[in-house]
């Protein structure tokens, strides 16, 4: 290798190392058609020559192409920076001697008096060197290796043959070398023009990518804080769901416990409705995070629309009264197919918006059916809008000038036009300067769910066993006390493993309610499905969960079809659950 080395120092550099490698590449791919060439060329000879001498010419032939084809993958794993001067020295004097090997086998394909296996050979030496031109200019030294070691034994043959045919063909091989040697200089050039303008592109594009680093650090800082904030609400929200579905739970089991007394059930029910409010207020910052962070995915279902126009009147019935509006809700009893929990989320901001701005009358929210699609209306007596301010209000930070003094940053109706799009709700406004604003949207009407339908009440006579797995102390007492209340037999497990202890002692509950979250290994998903294996039969199951509607878990538990409740889990639902469960049960 050190022989190699020093001989390559002497050969010219190549415009570009990649050059280099081109032709290493190319060795394969010649050795099997070189191999193929040589046995057609051979063919007319067999005849006037011994086939122990064409024999022995073809397996020089076949080993020096299979010794190149083995260097090239030696090449191919071993070759370095330092070692260049080395293979190019190798390429050079490998392919020299293959050169030699068709050059000198014109004088052991030797027929003169065969014009037609003459024309053949001489033929198949021009395509031999003329065909590989183009490959052989990526290093100028191996080009003029090649041709020279081709065609100037061919050219000596023809001379010393002799006759007229002969010098003819000695004539038409040098005109070839001429040819080649200049055509392959060309090409050199225009490769070596091609590989500089393709190193000035790489430095300008260094450059390039130098001036904009601190544009790039600056677009990376933004994106890290924006997936902090994200990975933050998403961390926050289960916490902070844990304790509102505690409180939910609690407040539904003294509201059984205090029908009685209308005073304090007034006042449970308060309570109950403010952490509604606080579930929501969640879901909202949920919301604008991910909006940021990337385009949400929608969980769109089946649904009564008056569910979600409920939700909405609880919410702001209270703040409609503390401002003296008359607040009416007028919802058709249709179901629409879309997301619940975002189209709460326009309405919540559509109606906040109305009695944000409007002073004195009122607000309308109502739902009515047209053409199988739904229409649904938030109008109000509010100022009203110009109709050349009536695109700019979907704008974030825009406020009609005369009406910012009032609280809030201009980002509700964003937040609407946004979510609108992504649900395809086809958002629309009618306004004018002291005649209000009515702000309109369609959905599609959906057939309605049956079994969705059965009163929450509705639970079957005896009594159900239920087996609850839940690590938060806090939520597990909530929801055990508020089952006792509908006289379930109930046994709760803070883990797993604890959870199976109770079915080895015996207990066959009739329904599982698992939390998604545990504390050790196994999620909520794949809890139901341990528990289901050890009873040895599909137990009904639900999952409740403050998980983000992104996270790996939720995704594990909508692949496997799972009942899924969000906390803070309304009791109502809880309840239509169980009744169905049961129902399919007994």
């Amino acid at each position: 290798m050190r022989l190699l080395q020093r001989l390559g120092e002497r050969l010219p550099p190549p415009a570009d190392p990649r050059q280099i490698d081109l032709l290493f590449r190319g060795v394969p791919l010649s050795a099997a058609d070189g191999i193929v060439e040589a046995l057609f060329v051979s063919l007319p000879f067999w005849r006037h020559r011994s086939a122990a001498l064409l024999v022995g010419w073809l397996l020089v032939f076949a080993v020096v192409r299979l010794g190149r084809l083995g260097l090239s993958h030696l090449h191919a794993r071993h070759a370095s920076a330092q070692q260049l001067p080395a293979w190019c020295a190798v390429i050079v004097v490998t392919a020299g001697l293959q050169a030699m090997v068709w050059g000198f086998g014109s004088w052991v394909l030797f027929a003169p008096d065969d014009l037609l296996a003459e024309a053949l050979l001489h033929v198949g030496l021009m395509g031999v060197v003329l065909g590989g031109v183009a490959h052989l200019a990526n290093y100028p030294p191996l080009l003029y290796t090649y041709v020279l070691c081709v065609f100037l034994p061919l050219f000596a043959r023809d001379l010393w043959v002799g006759g007229l045919l002969h010098l003819l063909l000695a004539f038409t091989a040098l005109m070839s070398t001429v040819y080649a040697l200049v055509n392959g200089r060309r090409q050199a050039a225009l490769l070596a023009d091609t590989f500089a303008q393709r190193k000035r592109n790489e430095a300008l594009i260094a450059e390039l990518a130098l001036k904009n680093e601190g544009l790039a650090q600056a677009q990376r800082a933004a994106a890290e804080a924006l997936q902090s904030r994200v990975r933050f609400f998403d961390a926050a929200n289960h916490d902070l769901r844990q304790p509102l579905h505690a409180l939910g739970l609690l407040s539904q089991t003294l509201m059984q416990q205090t029908r009685e007394q209308p005073e304090l059930a007034s006042v449970v029910r308060q309570m109950g409705d403010c952490v509604q409010g606080m579930g929501h207020l969640v879901d909202e910052l949920l919301s604008l995070a991910q909006l940021d962070a990337g385009p949400l995915k929608p969980n769109i279902a089946k649904l009564p629309l008056k569910q979600v126009l409920d939700e909405v009147e609880s919410l702001y019935r209270g703040s409609a009264e503390l401002k003296g509006l008359q607040f009416q809700v007028d919802a058709a009893p249709v179901w629409v197919e879309t997301d619940a929990r975002l189209l709460l989320r326009v309405l919540a901001n559509l109606v906040s918006n109305a009695l944000r701005y409007t002073v004195s009358g009122h607000v309308l929210l109502r739902a009515r059916v047209q053409d199988e699609r739904v229409h649904i209306e938030v109008q109000d007596s509010g100022p009203g809008i110009p109709a050349h301010l009536q695109d700019k209000v979907f704008e974030p930070f825009f406020q009609v000038a005369g009406q910012a003094s009032t609280i809030g940053l201009g980002l509700g109706l964003a937040t609407v036009k946004r979510l609108a799009d992504l649900l395809d709700l086809k958002l629309s406004l009618q306004s004018a300067p002291g005649q209000g604003s009515c702000f309109g949207l369609q959905l599609t009407r959906a057939l309605p769910n049956a079994l969705a339908q059965r009163a929450p009440d509705a639970l079957p006579q005896g009594i159900g066993r239920l087996l609850v797995l839940e690590d938060d102390p806090q939520a597990a007492e909530a929801l055990l006390q508020l089952l006792q209340a509908w006289h379930f037999e109930v046994r709760r497990a803070a883990s797993l493993e604890e959870a199976l202890a109770h079915l080895a002692q015996g207990f066959a509950p009739d329904v599982l309610l698992v939390d998604l979250r545990l504390a050790g290994a196994a999620h909520g998903a794949q809890a139901v499905a341990l528990l289901r294996q050890s009873l040895q039969r599909a137990v009904p199951a639900l999952v409740m969960t403050g998980e983000a509607d992104n996270s790996p878990l939720m995704l594990a538990v909508r692949q496997d079809g799972l009942p899924l409740l969000r906390k803070p889990v309304k009791p109502l639902q809880l309840r239509a659950f169980l009744a169905e469960a049961l129902s399919e049960a007994a």
